[in-house]
């Protein structure tokens, strides 16, 4: 266990330094290039575009998450609103994908086999020994018995959560966070506290199936198959189940989607279809002339903002569907968190760590927001610009200046508390459970003695 999680700790310390290191050379690259482009027609510049970065609060390095399947760097460009790229697992290997070796996959997957074999016997072998009856007949009651025990076998696996969570938390305070000092510490805190909840969910269990199992043998046997139900199992059939109940489109459907939606409108190029001919009609009276060689700005900007606006209410009503489709998944899975303590774990640990669809739905509507403001101040000099140049027009090197590189910060985890209420409930609820299923462990012990 200490060497695995040595291991994990190592990989994901140093993945985290590699991600910060190469994020900050493809931002200055990406800044130099823009800036640097010269004297060039601003709608051109639009479609050259940029990249916005998502930056790793310091928890990522703990449990990565979804980051490897959803994405860490937006292409920013005119017309276009594009779905993050840079995804890891496209390039991954099975064996990969079955589960990233993170601090956070350690004490998820392997926490509750080391409290399991670590416990299974710590009644039962007893049982099995003889000295379980003799000390009921001296006068030992059941209940703190069990309780001595769990306090023993906790003791351990708060060993391990805590000096886990601290060295990480350790290896990865030198990465810079765009999120206050407070918000990474309530994170680390809340880290250390639901995985103390998870260890003791496991050490109820084991010491009570320990109890009311006949042998040591049959207690591991049984121990081990709830560990399979639940780590194995039960999430896999959730992750299907919500896949197939709700199922988002592939790419080629959505972006058809996008093609037939946007006909209906302004395209940006195309000033002769309909509400071309309805916006050229509202300028011309806006500007109180009767011909485009008359007005004083060029309609091409106009126009290309028209269609921009038109685009993004396209936008929003598609992609819109598809994060409301995306949080019906995650939804449909938290109805087996009752079944198994790993659904409602790991979605409260890659919230803490920033790395769950709550934090990735943010930065791509901060990443749409940005290029919504590039491409309007890129049209307006347009606007300003290009009257009678037939898109010859160019802007001053000086003007790329004053478009801003995109800077987001994380939500603070005060502020989106309430996506997470009932997944601590339910943790909760498996606490206070497995609390109950020690009592009735007790109460059966002292009937057979």
């Amino acid at each position: 266990m200490i060497v695995l999680a040595l291991a994990a700790l190592a990989v994901s310390a140093l993945a985290q330094a590699r991600y910060a290191a190469e994020r900050e050379t493809a931002m200055a690259a990406d800044r130099a290039i823009w800036i640097g482009q010269g004297a060039i027609n601003p709608h051109l510049a639009a479609h050259m575009g940029q990249y916005a970065f998502k930056p790793r609060l310091p928890l990522a390095a703990f449990d990565p998450g979804l980051t490897p399947w959803m994405g860490e760097a937006v292409w920013i460009e005119a017309h276009y609103q594009n779905p993050p790229q840079a995804r890891p697992a496209e390039t991954s290997s099975l064996i990969q994908r079955f589960g990233d070796l993170s601090p956070a996959w350690i004490l998820q997957a392997l926490l509750p086999l080391l409290i399991i074999m670590s416990g299974f016997a710590a009644v039962a072998g007893e049982r099995d020994r003889g000295s379980l009856k003799l000390q009921l007949v001296q006068g030992a009651r059941a209940l703190p018995l069990l309780a001595g025990k769990a306090a023993n076998l906790m003791f351990g696996a708060a060993v391990v959560v805590t000096s886990l969570v601290v060295l990480t938390s350790i290896a990865s305070a030198s990465a810079s966070s765009t999120v206050s000092s407070l918000d990474i510490a309530v994170r680390w805190m809340g880290a250390v506290a639901i995985y103390l909840c998870y260890a003791a969910i496991w050490v109820g269990l084991t010491v009570g199936v320990s109890a009311i199992a006949s042998s040591a043998r049959q207690a591991l046997l049984i121990l081990l198959c709830v560990w399979a139900v639940c780590i194995v199992l039960i999430p896999r059939l959730a992750a299907e189940h919500a896949s197939t109940v709700y199922p988002v489109p592939t790419a080629g459907v959505f972006w058809e989607k996008v093609r037939l939606a946007r006909e209906g409108g302004i395209d940006g190029h195309n000033p002769g279809d309909e509400r071309a001919a309805t916006l050229m009609e509202q300028v011309l009276a806006q500007y109180g002339v009767s011909s485009l060689e008359e007005l004083p700005v060029d309609f091409a900007g106009i126009s290309l903002q028209a269609g921009e606006e038109y685009g993004n209410l396209v936008y929003d009503r598609l992609y819109g569907e598809l994060q409301a489709q995306e949080n019906r998944q995650v939804a449909a899975q938290r109805w087996y968190a009752p079944v198994s303590p790993l659904i409602s774990i790991k979605t409260l640990s890659m919230g803490l760590a920033g790395t769950d669809l709550v934090h990735q739905q943010s930065f791509t509507h901060a990443a749409e927001g940005h290029r919504r403001d590039i491409q309007r101040l890129l049209n307006a000099e347009q606007t300003r610009t290009g009257k009678g140049q037939n898109n010859r027009n160019t802007a001053p090197p000086g003007f790329w200046d004053t478009v801003q590189t995109f800077s987001y910060v994380p939500p603070a985890i005060k502020g989106i508390l309430d996506r997470y209420v009932m997944d601590i409930v339910l943790l909760l609820l498996w606490v206070a459970g497995t609390g109950m299923f020690l009592l009735f462990a007790a109460n059966r012990l002292e009937k057979r003695a």
